[in-house]
């Protein structure tokens, strides 16, 4: 209950970020042009995070606390500093997954700074 919970939340958090960046103010907004509302960007965002994190993110959190049980630490600071690596990785992994599924467009639109 926990891991979802904390999905859930994560999710939230990122969206809310997620569409505070892409939302346009309404001073700004050029016409005859539609923008989302701040509102519809937080509700599309969070259809396609939640799914994810939930589907994804959890079972991967399940499988380092498997590892991570299974090796004793002798500092709390090797702990954490593995538990962060294992996280890492678990993205690094997500990211190369998506990446080969759409031929790498994902990462070099991503990589591209003319974008930022």
């Amino acid at each position: 209950m926990n891991k979802l919970l904390s999905a859930l939340l994560t999710a939230i958090f990122y969206c809310v970020f997620l569409a505070s960046i892409e939302y346009t103010p309404m001073n700004i907004r050029e016409e005859n042009t539609y923008y989302f509302s701040y509102f519809s960007l937080l509700f599309i965002y969070l259809m396609y995070s939640v799914p994810f994190l939930v589907i994804v993110g959890i079972p991967f959190s399940m499988l380092i606390e498997k590892i991570e049980n299974r090796i004793t630490f002798k500092s709390s600071i090797r702990r954490y500093s593995f538990n962060v690596s294992l996280y890492l990785l678990a993205g690094i992994i997500v990211a190369l997954f998506f990446s080969l599924l759409s031929k790498g467009n994902i990462l070099m639109k991503l990589l591209d700074l003319k974008v930022f």
